[in-house]
């Protein structure tokens, strides 16, 4: 089975550089036009469903692959971003140990060995629940999701998968057997010079 891990489009928070979490921050115009051309890009091969966090700038992105894929949409909470806590709506430059420091562990909020426990649990879940009735599952989610991924699935060091970059709108491609397998990580290529952003939800 395929799996597409999508990272929303871009927010005015993102723009702005400001810690959104689980905050309930709607797409930017831009936004809007990133998760038209990654729909675009994933209709010639499109999911058979789409398990999308619920978050409203992960469902405002998948309503549009939705609505170009036809495919159908559920929601699953599992796969929220990681929870910055009391971080919330603060500036990047005030947050940077939870970019940086992977035991770092904001007030009310999630260590990434937590998140990234959390984001396991849910992945294995959904991949287990579909595997052998589904070819191509997409997930859409948020920027330290692929993160997490290489660390729970493929062993990298946390440290460094916090260093790593995700743009906006990008698509990392797994395939699941039972087993995680990388086909591509975070691959921008069909947004152009639309691509924008690092990580930061």
């Amino acid at each position: 089975m395929i799996v597409s891990v999508i990272r929303h489009g871009e927010t005015p928070h993102n723009k702005n550089r400001v810690m959104q979490g689980w905050g309930e921050v709607p797409l930017s115009d831009l936004g809007i036009q990133q998760a038209m051309q990654t729909a675009q890009a994933m209709a010639a091969t499109p999911p058979d469903l789409i398990c999308c966090s619920d978050l409203r700038r992960a469902v405002m992105t998948g309503t549009v692959l939705a609505a170009v894929t036809r495919a159908p949409m559920v929601f699953d909470a599992g796969l929220r971003e990681r929870n910055p806590g009391s971080l919330l709506g603060r500036p990047y430059e005030d947050a940077l140990p939870f970019f940086t420091d992977p035991g770092f562990e904001p007030p009310e909020g999630e260590t990434f060995a937590i998140f990234s426990a959390r984001m396991e649990t849910a992945m294995s879940r959904l991949a287990q629940e579909h595997l052998g009735k589904v070819k191509h599952l997409a997930l859409v989610t948020h920027g330290m999701v692929p993160m997490a991924i290489m660390h729970f699935a493929f062993g990298k060091p946390p440290a460094e998968c916090l260093a790593m970059v995700i743009p906006n709108a990008s698509i990392t491609t797994l395939r699941y057997d039972g087993t995680w397998h990388m086909e591509s990580f975070a691959a921008a290529a069909h947004l152009g010079e639309a691509a924008t952003g690092r990580a930061g939800g």
